[in-house]
């Protein structure tokens, strides 16, 4: 079965997309590892702190969380409960997990 053109093209930039979501997600979690370890060694190893970088490990941590489910997502990678749903009909799961992402996802990023 041959794709059509628009359809190729836009299952090409949610691949680019997706590419570009795991470097951001994988940028934002070296920086703030890093920057937590420097915060440590700052405080406790020279008696100083540095704000900045805390407020950077802050916004990193978001940018984290918030680019990491979608990535997680996409490759069903989340955990689940499943000691009722594996007994359960396909169809019954997909409905469960769309409603679950109705009801839990998106609000959280509608705030």
């Amino acid at each position: 079965m041959t794709l059509s053109r628009p359809l190729s093209a836009y299952l090409a930039f949610c691949r680019l997309l997706d590419r570009a979501t795991l470097a951001l997600c994988i940028s934002a979690g070296l920086l703030l590892t890093g920057a937590v370890l420097a915060i440590v060694v700052l405080r406790y190893g020279f008696g100083m702190g540095f704000i900045q970088l805390q407020d950077a490990a802050g916004y990193a941590f978001a940018v984290l969380v918030a680019f990491s489910l979608p990535v997680t997502l996409a490759r069903n990678g989340h955990v689940r409960v499943e000691a009722i749903s594996e007994r359960l009909p396909t169809a019954y799961l997909r409905a469960a997990d769309a409603v679950a992402l109705v009801l839990f996802l998106i609000p959280v990023f509608g705030l």
